[in-house]
């Protein structure tokens, strides 16, 4: 249920973004910034996602000792997925010309 709040929230949060875009469009720096804040919500969702699933992974690890070799090797999957998802951001930043220092801050202010 969390997911579908938030992926709800991300909608509405995108939609505003989107008509700031429209009205906005001639100045390139604050659309640029607006596309960034986008990209941030939508990664910040999927890795919030992935997290949850490696958390409900572990757990059933845990509890089913039978099947524990598997679980944790898609637990393990998972993780490499939120990896690869923040790669994916960072190389995006990095693209468009960010500083090591504004991706830091960035990724910061993601807390992922």
């Amino acid at each position: 249920m969390k997911s579908y709040i938030r992926w709800i929230i991300f909608g509405v949060i995108a939609l505003g973004i989107i008509a700031l875009l429209v009205l906005v469009g001639l100045n390139t720096k604050l659309r640029q910034q607006l596309v960034a804040l986008l990209l941030e919500q939508k990664t910040k969702n999927e890795i919030a996602d992935l997290q949850e699933q490696a958390i409900v992974v572990k757990t059933k690890a845990d509890i089913d000792k039978l099947n524990a070799d598997q679980l944790h090797a898609l637990a393990k999957k998972n993780e490499e997925a939120i990896s690869k998802k923040k790669e994916a951001l960072q190389k995006t930043y990095e693209s468009k010309g960010m500083s090591a220092d504004e991706i830091a801050t960035r990724f910061r202010n993601l807390s992922i």
